[in-house]
């Protein structure tokens, strides 16, 4: 009954909070993050460069934080900031990748998961805090968590599907969402130090699978690689010791 009814009530709870508190909370967990994760605005401005010129459309303004880790990452916080680890960047092997990485967070933002992730996680009487619009009285509790914790398979599989609809109709070649996947997935059978992509998101190889089957049954003929020479924007972006 417990675990049933403590992510229904997460779904419920997230339904009242405005998009305002939403920003708050978003915005609070990001600058409690800045202690560990410092960003490197110059790369931040060319991700986002890259994600507008995507033409991706969201109700959310998305705004992408590359910050300068060795764990090959990315997670969405509520309201639409995106954080992109540096080595993320530098494992993708085409542009397409990172296109496809971005529609799957840009989908946790869209759907809500990362906001009834927190409500899920932080309990009741910090949840009360959030409805009234007090976001700020608990940004420091959850900073921690963000990165590493993980969502459901199927709130993992309904990013994966609106991640594809969304490269699908801005016409961008969705190959690269399984490419990504599989080449991570055959990384951690060695190790999963450094893939915590992998490791926060559950059932990698089942999701891989799922995608190739989506390729299959809904192809893109019209959709097309995107036109860049990833090789040398990777030489502009801020590098790792291990990748």
């Amino acid at each position: 009954f417990y675990f049933f009814m403590v992510p229904w009530l997460a779904e419920q709870m997230a339904t009242v909070v405005s998009k305002k508190t939403e920003r708050q909370l978003g915005d609070g967990v990001y600058e409690a993050m800045q202690p560990t994760q410092q960003e490197d605005t110059a790369a931040s401005r060319r991700v986002n460069e890259f994600f507008s010129a995507l033409q991706i459309e969201t109700d959310y303004t998305v705004r992408i934080a590359v910050v300068k880790d060795e764990q090959v990452n990315a997670f969405a916080l509520p309201s639409g900031i995106i954080v992109v680890h540096s080595a993320l960047l530098q494992k993708a092997e085409n542009a397409d990748e990172l296109a496809a990485v971005l529609a799957h967070e840009v989908q946790h933002v869209e759907q809500r998961h990362s906001l009834k992730g927190m409500i899920n996680s932080v309990g009741w009487a910090a949840v009360l805090t959030i409805v009234l619009g007090d976001a700020s009285a608990i940004t420091a509790v959850i900073a921690h968590q963000v990165g590493t914790s993980y969502f459901s398979r199927d709130l993992e599989s309904e990013a994966d599907k609106l991640g594809y609809a969304t490269l699908v109709k801005a016409k961008i070649k969705p190959d690269g969402m399984a490419s990504f996947l599989q080449k991570l997935a055959d990384l951690s059978g060695d190790s999963e130090e450094g893939l915590a992509w992998i490791s926060s998101h559950p059932e990698t190889k089942e999701r891989v699978i799922a995608i190739q089957q989506l390729l299959k049954e809904q192809p893109c003929n019209t959709c097309q690689p995107l036109a860049m020479d990833w090789q040398a924007v990777q030489k502009t972006l801020p590098k790792v010791e291990k990748v």
